[in-house]
Protein backbone atom coordinates (compact mmCIF):
# COMPACT_ATOMS: atom_id res chain seq x y z
CA UNK A 1 0.00 0.00 0.00
CA UNK A 2 1.39 2.92 -0.69
CA UNK A 3 -0.94 5.77 -0.03
CA UNK A 4 -4.53 6.71 0.51
CA UNK A 5 -6.78 9.32 1.15
CA UNK A 6 -5.59 11.38 -2.10
CA UNK A 7 -6.61 14.96 -3.00
CA UNK A 8 -8.03 15.03 -6.41
CA UNK A 9 -4.76 16.89 -7.72
CA UNK A 10 -2.55 13.97 -6.13
CA UNK A 11 -5.19 11.62 -7.72
CA UNK A 12 -4.68 12.76 -10.96
CA UNK A 13 -0.72 12.70 -10.54
CA UNK A 14 -1.47 8.92 -9.47
CA UNK A 15 -3.65 7.87 -12.29
CA UNK A 16 -1.20 8.99 -14.67
CA UNK A 17 1.72 6.88 -13.29
CA UNK A 18 0.89 3.39 -15.28
CA UNK A 19 3.34 1.98 -12.43
CA UNK A 20 0.56 1.84 -9.60
CA UNK A 21 -2.55 -0.19 -9.40
CA UNK A 22 -5.17 2.63 -8.27
CA UNK A 23 -8.43 1.60 -6.61
CA UNK A 24 -10.68 4.51 -5.71
CA UNK A 25 -13.86 3.78 -3.61
CA UNK A 26 -16.74 5.74 -4.00
CA UNK A 27 -19.43 5.39 -1.30
CA UNK A 28 -22.53 8.11 -1.27
CA UNK A 29 -20.61 10.59 -3.06
CA UNK A 30 -21.97 13.91 -3.90
CA UNK A 31 -23.21 14.88 -7.53
CA UNK A 32 -19.72 17.07 -7.82
CA UNK A 33 -17.01 14.10 -6.88
CA UNK A 34 -19.38 11.74 -9.04
CA UNK A 35 -18.36 14.51 -11.62
CA UNK A 36 -15.10 15.16 -10.71
CA UNK A 37 -14.14 11.89 -10.57
CA UNK A 38 -15.49 9.63 -13.00
CA UNK A 39 -16.11 12.15 -16.12
CA UNK A 40 -12.76 14.66 -14.85
CA UNK A 41 -10.13 12.67 -13.37
CA UNK A 42 -11.17 8.99 -15.11
CA UNK A 43 -13.02 10.36 -18.31
CA UNK A 44 -15.63 7.50 -18.29
CA UNK A 45 -17.98 7.23 -21.20
CA UNK A 46 -21.55 9.57 -20.16
CA UNK A 47 -23.51 6.39 -20.83
CA UNK A 48 -21.31 4.68 -18.29
CA UNK A 49 -21.49 7.09 -15.94
CA UNK A 50 -25.21 7.68 -16.09
CA UNK A 51 -25.69 3.68 -15.79
CA UNK A 52 -23.24 3.90 -12.67
CA UNK A 53 -25.21 6.79 -10.35
CA UNK A 54 -29.03 5.29 -11.50
CA UNK A 55 -30.01 2.67 -9.49
CA UNK A 56 -30.59 -0.68 -11.38
CA UNK A 57 -32.18 -3.43 -10.62
CA UNK A 58 -30.15 -5.96 -13.38
CA UNK A 59 -26.80 -7.01 -13.07
CA UNK A 60 -24.85 -6.49 -16.20
CA UNK A 61 -21.16 -6.07 -17.98
CA UNK A 62 -20.30 -3.70 -20.91
CA UNK A 63 -16.90 -3.30 -22.59
CA UNK A 64 -15.73 -0.07 -23.46
CA UNK A 65 -12.55 -1.22 -24.85
CA UNK A 66 -10.33 0.55 -22.26
CA UNK A 67 -12.57 -0.73 -19.00
CA UNK A 68 -15.55 -3.07 -18.15
CA UNK A 69 -18.24 -1.86 -16.51
CA UNK A 70 -19.87 -4.03 -14.08
CA UNK A 71 -23.41 -3.60 -12.22
CA UNK A 72 -23.89 -6.58 -9.38
CA UNK A 73 -25.94 -6.67 -5.64
CA UNK A 74 -25.20 -7.20 -2.55
CA UNK A 75 -26.89 -8.82 -0.12
CA UNK A 76 -26.88 -7.16 3.77
CA UNK A 77 -28.60 -10.22 6.03
CA UNK A 78 -27.83 -7.82 8.80
CA UNK A 79 -30.51 -5.78 7.88
CA UNK A 80 -34.43 -6.25 9.12
CA UNK A 81 -35.22 -7.12 5.48
CA UNK A 82 -33.03 -10.19 4.48
CA UNK A 83 -33.11 -9.60 0.66
CA UNK A 84 -32.28 -5.89 0.93
CA UNK A 85 -29.93 -5.34 -1.85
CA UNK A 86 -27.05 -3.15 -2.04
CA UNK A 87 -25.59 -2.11 -5.82
CA UNK A 88 -21.96 -2.20 -6.33
CA UNK A 89 -20.80 -0.66 -9.71
CA UNK A 90 -17.01 -1.60 -10.68
CA UNK A 91 -14.89 0.08 -13.57
CA UNK A 92 -12.30 -2.45 -14.12
CA UNK A 93 -9.32 -0.55 -16.24
CA UNK A 94 -5.89 -1.71 -17.17
CA UNK A 95 -4.10 -0.15 -13.92
CA UNK A 96 -7.02 0.80 -11.66
CA UNK A 97 -10.46 -0.12 -10.26
CA UNK A 98 -12.85 2.31 -8.94
CA UNK A 99 -16.06 0.68 -6.95
CA UNK A 100 -19.29 2.93 -6.99
CA UNK A 101 -22.11 2.17 -4.06
CA UNK A 102 -24.22 4.01 -2.01
CA UNK A 103 -24.57 2.41 1.25
CA UNK A 104 -21.90 0.41 3.29
CA UNK A 105 -20.69 -2.73 2.06
CA UNK A 106 -19.06 -5.38 3.79
CA UNK A 107 -17.71 -6.99 0.85
CA UNK A 108 -15.77 -3.11 0.05
CA UNK A 109 -14.68 -2.87 3.84
CA UNK A 110 -13.39 -6.07 4.63
CA UNK A 111 -10.63 -5.66 1.35
CA UNK A 112 -10.34 -2.14 2.69
CA UNK A 113 -9.38 -3.21 6.07
CA UNK A 114 -6.95 -5.77 4.53
CA UNK A 115 -5.21 -4.00 2.50
CA UNK A 116 -4.64 -1.63 5.17
CA UNK A 117 -3.22 -4.70 6.98
CA UNK A 118 -1.20 -6.60 4.76
CA UNK A 119 2.17 -6.24 4.86
CA UNK A 120 3.11 -8.24 1.25
CA UNK A 121 1.47 -7.66 -2.29
CA UNK A 122 -3.08 -7.61 -1.42
CA UNK A 123 -2.96 -7.92 -5.66
CA UNK A 124 -0.82 -7.58 -8.59
CA UNK A 125 -3.75 -6.12 -10.80
CA UNK A 126 -6.96 -4.49 -10.74
CA UNK A 127 -8.52 -7.72 -11.80
CA UNK A 128 -7.46 -9.38 -8.50
CA UNK A 129 -8.48 -6.28 -6.68
CA UNK A 130 -12.42 -6.84 -8.57
CA UNK A 131 -12.22 -10.63 -8.16
CA UNK A 132 -11.51 -10.26 -4.13
CA UNK A 133 -14.43 -7.86 -4.09
CA UNK A 134 -16.97 -10.10 -6.03
CA UNK A 135 -15.70 -12.93 -4.10
CA UNK A 136 -16.88 -11.23 -0.50
CA UNK A 137 -20.15 -9.68 -2.12
CA UNK A 138 -20.76 -14.01 -3.17
CA UNK A 139 -19.98 -15.15 0.08
CA UNK A 140 -22.02 -12.55 2.00
CA UNK A 141 -24.97 -15.28 0.45
CA UNK A 142 -24.68 -17.75 2.95
CA UNK A 143 -25.54 -16.67 5.87
CA UNK A 144 -28.80 -16.35 3.83
CA UNK A 145 -29.07 -19.79 2.50
CA UNK A 146 -28.47 -20.81 5.96
CA UNK A 147 -30.89 -18.59 7.38
CA UNK A 148 -34.09 -20.38 4.42
CA UNK A 149 -32.35 -23.64 5.46
CA UNK A 150 -33.28 -23.06 8.85
CA UNK A 151 -36.75 -21.82 7.86
CA UNK A 152 -37.61 -24.89 5.92
CA UNK A 153 -36.60 -26.90 9.25
CA UNK A 154 -38.78 -25.07 11.11
CA UNK A 155 -41.74 -25.46 8.70
CA UNK A 156 -40.75 -29.71 8.79
CA UNK A 157 -40.94 -29.94 12.21
CA UNK A 158 -44.36 -28.24 12.29
CA UNK A 159 -45.88 -30.54 9.55
CA UNK A 160 -44.54 -33.88 11.52
CA UNK A 161 -45.71 -32.10 14.57
CA UNK A 162 -49.14 -33.11 16.16
CA UNK A 163 -52.34 -30.29 15.88
CA UNK A 164 -50.18 -28.89 12.87
CA UNK A 165 -50.97 -24.99 12.24
CA UNK A 166 -52.24 -23.46 8.64
CA UNK A 167 -48.60 -23.42 7.37
CA UNK A 168 -49.80 -21.43 3.88
CA UNK A 169 -48.67 -18.34 4.71
CA UNK A 170 -45.08 -19.66 6.18
CA UNK A 171 -44.55 -21.55 3.33
CA UNK A 172 -45.57 -19.01 0.81
CA UNK A 173 -43.37 -16.25 2.80
CA UNK A 174 -40.39 -18.59 2.62
CA UNK A 175 -41.05 -19.33 -1.40
CA UNK A 176 -40.72 -15.70 -2.39
CA UNK A 177 -37.65 -15.43 -0.50
CA UNK A 178 -36.26 -17.83 -2.62
CA UNK A 179 -37.64 -16.70 -5.28
CA UNK A 180 -36.34 -13.09 -4.74
CA UNK A 181 -32.68 -14.60 -4.24
CA UNK A 182 -32.23 -16.75 -7.47
CA UNK A 183 -33.44 -13.13 -9.34
CA UNK A 184 -30.55 -12.01 -7.60
CA UNK A 185 -28.38 -14.65 -8.50
CA UNK A 186 -29.01 -15.85 -11.81
CA UNK A 187 -27.84 -12.66 -13.28
CA UNK A 188 -24.61 -12.14 -11.42
CA UNK A 189 -24.18 -15.37 -12.29
CA UNK A 190 -24.02 -14.49 -16.15
CA UNK A 191 -22.17 -11.62 -15.63
CA UNK A 192 -19.59 -13.24 -13.84
CA UNK A 193 -19.26 -16.41 -16.89
CA UNK A 194 -18.75 -13.42 -19.06
CA UNK A 195 -15.53 -12.32 -16.94
CA UNK A 196 -14.48 -15.85 -16.86
CA UNK A 197 -14.72 -16.50 -20.79
CA UNK A 198 -11.59 -14.74 -20.97
CA UNK A 199 -12.90 -12.79 -23.62
CA UNK A 200 -11.76 -9.00 -22.38
CA UNK A 201 -7.90 -7.95 -22.34
CA UNK A 202 -8.65 -6.46 -19.07
CA UNK A 203 -9.19 -9.82 -17.12
CA UNK A 204 -5.47 -11.79 -17.29
CA UNK A 205 -4.95 -15.32 -18.21
CA UNK A 206 -4.00 -16.09 -14.77
CA UNK A 207 -7.12 -14.78 -13.18
CA UNK A 208 -9.76 -16.62 -15.57
CA UNK A 209 -9.50 -19.61 -13.18
CA UNK A 210 -10.72 -17.68 -9.81
CA UNK A 211 -13.65 -16.13 -12.05
CA UNK A 212 -14.81 -19.60 -13.00
CA UNK A 213 -14.45 -20.43 -9.32
CA UNK A 214 -16.43 -17.30 -8.62
CA UNK A 215 -19.03 -19.12 -10.95
CA UNK A 216 -19.30 -21.73 -9.61
CA UNK A 217 -20.28 -20.60 -6.30
CA UNK A 218 -22.72 -18.87 -7.94
CA UNK A 219 -24.37 -21.91 -9.48
CA UNK A 220 -24.05 -23.83 -6.48
CA UNK A 221 -26.12 -21.00 -4.18
CA UNK A 222 -29.18 -20.94 -7.50
CA UNK A 223 -29.44 -24.91 -7.78
CA UNK A 224 -29.18 -25.05 -3.75
CA UNK A 225 -32.31 -22.69 -3.80
CA UNK A 226 -33.93 -24.15 -6.55
CA UNK A 227 -33.75 -27.36 -4.34
CA UNK A 228 -34.82 -25.63 -1.38
CA UNK A 229 -38.25 -24.33 -3.49
CA UNK A 230 -38.85 -27.98 -4.39
CA UNK A 231 -39.10 -28.70 -1.00
CA UNK A 232 -41.82 -26.71 -0.25
CA UNK A 233 -44.11 -28.14 -2.97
Amino acid sequence: LVGRDLEIEALRLVRADKGLVLWVDLENSTEEENKTILEGVFQFHPLAIEDCVTPSSLPKVEDYEDYLFMVMHAVDFTRTEKFNTSELNLFLGKDYLVSFHRSPLKSVSSLVERTQKATGVVARGPDRLAHHLLDALVDLYKPVMDELRGELEKIEESVLAEGTPNLTAEMIGVRTEITHLRQIVRPQRDVVNKLAHGDSKLIRAIMLPYFRDLRDNLVRIDENASGYADQLL
